[in-house]
């Protein structure tokens, strides 16, 4: 295809521009150059100018308005993206450019398919067929057909507005729609009507603008698929900055890394202006950024290729020995979960046991495929490996366990079914020890043949193993340990075997034959034999990390039992060791590194002395609460631990257990019974003298509030005469509520002679301030809302059933398990314990009484002559550890 006749339109554009210099041209020998792409657009621009001009000198033959009007428009656009395209081409904005000449061109086919109409309709008019022969007459019943026709078509383009994601677009496609609905109209109305001449002629005109619609949506559709294309670009583009983002740190050289992070940081930038125009809707913005973008991110994986194009080297074989004894140790555990008939313990084995298969076979791939590069990866699949194996050991150990003690034990049959099994087995691996003994013995009185020193040396060597196998093993028997005493025998039968091997090697006449045969086998085996011992080793570790953890989860279940203050945090720094130590020894154990069995024994008697301290200090809580339980039932619960102001110094904020609980109380002191019967619910220091006073004081703080600087100071002058402006300005800046609380208290002092503390201690308080205190630090004590509700005097039984009724909304539907009830000018606590039992907690006895709530409230009710107030929280109280109102104070 010769250059003149190349198409540019029919090539994607963002292909062009992320190739920037070499566009691929299907069809043409050789790549244009930009050049010649210019060339070829100017030239397209001047035949559109031309086509625009041609069209423009033959609207004289345009006859109807309506079809004037058509052709205006698109003239307009066509002529605006002429413009665009100009400017585009002065600015060598090539993909720019030839999208303007895209719009062009389908404007000219809308202006060309107006002059098509208005020429068919003139033939049509003079005769199809001949000028001389007869006319056609419009037919009406063909132009309703076409007409419905029509009516389809502009309803179908409706439907595609939707795909434009460009302003511009939109816009043509509205004006176009616009344009067809009123042509389609009037038809209908002209037809209606039966005027099929001019009818005729506005099917024509409708005719033309569908089909200018049909090219707009065209290429609306071109540009959403385009727009999706540079989103996917945009995702294409994260996903390999990411990649070579993560391999930025094997970049050496610092200069390297500098422009490495300068290109990363740019090519986010390029992403993120890319994004911002895509939202914008300008999908041709896009290509210029994308094709930058795209040779950033070229360049950074350029930068990183160096990192996975290294020399390819062997990894270390000590990887391989690891897999290869992995491998051997899954599959005794294979051999051994074969002999127990647990079905359901044999599949999850086998879950397990084939994804270790299939990680041994994919890192034995990694080793021999990528070497020392992938050291990393090696490390890690023989960690996950490590703790599938230990996964599948427990699954054997389990159901062996299962399978010795069923744990139903419906019947004496059943027990002594198993034990006399496993007796069998255990007398079954004694023999075979004891045949291996009898054949080491044999063996070892052939050792006279072997003349060459190496193999008597190699000879001896596994002859003192075997014999240390045997009597491992029938140690393991002698303690019941079957499947330690079944390695032992594989490890002893596999040494024999070995030594066997020697003494036939012996024939052979080249001594330096058979070191080259046996050289490295003696040290291969005590190292294999040195791992599986180590092996061993950590695994019984790991299982007292789990037995560690299991345990501690058991005593921490019952750290709330512990009273005693000293105990309790006794307990809480050996749990706070056992925390530290476990994870300590479990990575030291997963290190796999030299002297990881050594260090872990060194933590391991710390670890074990905290968690027998821990167990301990519970075992005691729970045999004196076993004691305490054991008690008969008080129906007064003396106080004990007595204190300055208080009765029973105890921290029961949570709900206390036992059948004779103990309870906070403090002695009363005055009228303060509203404060002592508050801190009966939220432990010692909840509410404070404090905390009285300044509910008392409250109306007169947010009088204070309220008024400007000047009149505050204007105010207190006559409390504080030494107090100047600057200074007051100085007390507010640097804590506010203070310094109005002071000063309330001031003006109390004086206007009434005595301090607010006083006042309540001789004159009591009323249940709101109790309202106000509590909700006022409900964040700080991390307390529901506290409300309170009025039980009126009774005078009839219904009465008296209808209060009882509204308490027991209160503590059964709402949960509320500690209530404050005035009971004549005086403020008591109502406390429930876990078994859900009520007690009295009055500051003026010297115990808490046992009472039935119902009896209690209705007793309360009917004594005395005014309404009761109940102070209650909202749902019941639960405090978290060292957190709100459980904290200690």
């Amino acid at each position: 295809m010769s250059k003149s006749k190349i198409e540019v339109s029919e090539h994607r554009w963002a292909q062009k521009v992320y190739q920037v210099q070499a566009w691929k041209f299907e069809g043409y020998d050789g790549d244009p150059t930009p050049a010649d792409v210019i060339a070829h657009c100017k030239q397209k621009n001047a035949n559109f100018k031309k086509d625009l001009k041609k069209f423009k000198s033959q609207t004289s033959l345009l006859k109807t308005k309506e079809q004037r009007e058509t052709f205006d428009g698109l003239y307009n656009r066509a002529t605006v993206f002429i413009t665009h395209a100009d400017d585009h081409l002065k600015k060598k904005e090539i993909d720019e450019a030839d999208n303007s000449l895209d719009d062009v061109s389908a404007l000219l086919d809308g202006l060309g398919r107006v002059f098509q109409a208005q020429n068919s309709g003139m033939n049509d008019k003079n005769g199809s067929h001949s000028q001389n022969g007869p006319r056609n007459e419009p037919n009406t019943a063909s132009q309703k057909i076409k007409a419905a026709e029509y009516t389809a078509r502009l309803k179908d383009s409706k439907a595609h507005r939707k795909i434009f994601v460009v302003k511009e677009q939109r816009e043509n496609f509205d004006q176009l729609f616009k344009q067809a609905a009123w042509v389609t109209s009037e038809t209908d109305k002209l037809i209606s009507k039966n005027e099929t001449q001019t009818a005729d002629d506005l099917l024509f005109q409708a005719e033309s603008s569908l089909q200018g619609l049909e090219t707009i949506i065209a290429l609306g559709r071109q540009t959403a698929e385009e727009y999706e294309s540079v989103k996917t670009a945009i995702q294409l583009a994260k996903s390999r900055m990411s990649e070579a983002y993560g391999l930025r740190k094997a970049i050496t050289n610092k200069g390297k890394q500098k422009e490495f992070s300068g290109q990363h940081k740019q090519a986010k930038d390029h992403i993120k202006q890319v994004e911002n125009l895509l939202k914008r809707g300008d999908v041709k913005g896009t290509r210029p950024v994308l094709a930058s973008l795209s040779s950033i991110v070229e360049k950074l994986d350029a930068a990183v290729n160096i990192v996975r194009e290294k020399e390819w080297a062997p990894l270390d074989e000590s990887y391989n020995r690891k897999l290869k004894a992995n491998r051997a140790e899954m599959q005794s555990y294979y051999q051994q979960i074969n002999t127990i008939p647990d079905k359901a313990a044999k599949r999850k084995f086998e879950k397990n046991y084939a994804t270790a298969i299939n990680l041994v076979a994919e890192t034995s791939d990694i080793i021999e495929r990528d070497g020392q590069a992938a050291e990393e990866t090696v490390k890690s699949n023989l960690t996950a490996l490590e703790t599938i194996i230990t996964v599948l050991e427990d699954c054997v150990v389990n159901a062996l366990v299962a399978a010795t003690n069923p744990g139903n034990a419906d019947t004496n049959q059943q027990q002594s079914t198993t034990t006399d099994r496993n007796i069998s087995d255990l007398n079954a691996c004694r023999a075979e020890l004891e045949a291996a003994q009898s054949t080491l013995n044999t063996t070892l009185g052939k050792r006279g043949v072997l003349s060459d020193p190496e193999l008597a040396h190699e000879f001896q060597q596994y002859g003192t193993a075997a014999q240390a196998y045997i009597t491992e093993g029938l140690n393991y028997i002698s303690g019941g340990k079957l499947q330690e005493a079944r390695g032992k025998l594989a490890a002893c039968t596999s040494a024999i075997t070995s030594m066997e091997f020697s003494i036939g090697a012996s024939q052979t006449t080249d001594p330096r034959s058979r070191q080259q045969e046996n050289g490295g086998a003696t040290n291969q085996i005590a190292n294999e034999q040195k791992e599986a011992e180590l092996r061993q080793k950590a695994n019984a570790y790991r299982n007292i990390l789990k037995d560690t953890r299991k345990t501690q989860k058991q005593l921490e279940a019952h750290r709330s039992k512990i009273v005693d203050p000293e105990r309790l945090n006794e307990f809480d720094l050996l749990i706070k060791q056992i925390n530290e130590l476990v994870p300590i020894i479990g990575r030291t154990l997963a290190s796999r590194q030299p002297g990881r069995i050594e260090k872990s024994e060194q933590l391991l008697p710390a670890l074990q002395e905290a968690s027998q301290k821990a167990k301990a200090i519970i075992d005691a809580v729970l045999a004196a609460a076993d004691a305490k339980a054991k008690e008969p039932k008080q129906k007064k619960i003396k106080y004990k631990n007595g204190a300055r102001g208080i009765r029973n110094n105890v921290n029961a904020r949570e709900k206390p257990s036992g059948p004779n609980p103990e309870f906070y109380c403090e002695k009363q002191d005055g009228q303060f019974c509203l404060k002592h019967a508050m801190n009966a619910c939220l432990g010692f220091g909840a509410i404070s003298v404090e905390d009285m006073e300044e509910g008392l004081l409250q109306v007169n703080i947010d009088g204070f509030k309220t008024q400007t600087e000047p009149q505050t100071f204007s105010e207190l002058k006559g409390y504080y005469p030494n107090l100047t402006l600057p200074e007051m300005r100085k007390q507010i800046a640097k804590d506010p509520e203070k310094f109005y609380r002071n000063a309330a208290k001031a003006q109390y002092e004086t206007l009434f002679g005595t301090t607010p503390a006083e006042v309540i201690r001789t004159q009591g308080s009323e249940p709101t301030m109790g309202l106000a205190i509590v909700n006022a630090k409900q964040k700080e004590l991390g307390l529901p809302e506290l409300k309170d509700t009025w039980l009126e005097k009774p005078k009839t039984s219904a009465d008296v059933q209808a209060n009882v009724d509204k308490v027991k909304e209160i503590t059964e539907k709402n949960g509320a398990d500690r209530l404050v009830i005035g009971a004549g000018g005086h403020f008591i606590a109502l406390r429930k314990n876990a078994e859900d039992e009520w007690f009295e907690v009055d500051s003026l006895a010297d115990g808490a009484t046992r009472i039935n709530l119902d009896e209690y409230i209705k007793k309360q009710a009917i004594n005395n002559k005014e309404a009761l107030a109940i102070l209650h929280f909202s749902e019941e109280v639960t405090y978290k550890k060292d957190k709100g109102a459980s904290g200690q104070r």
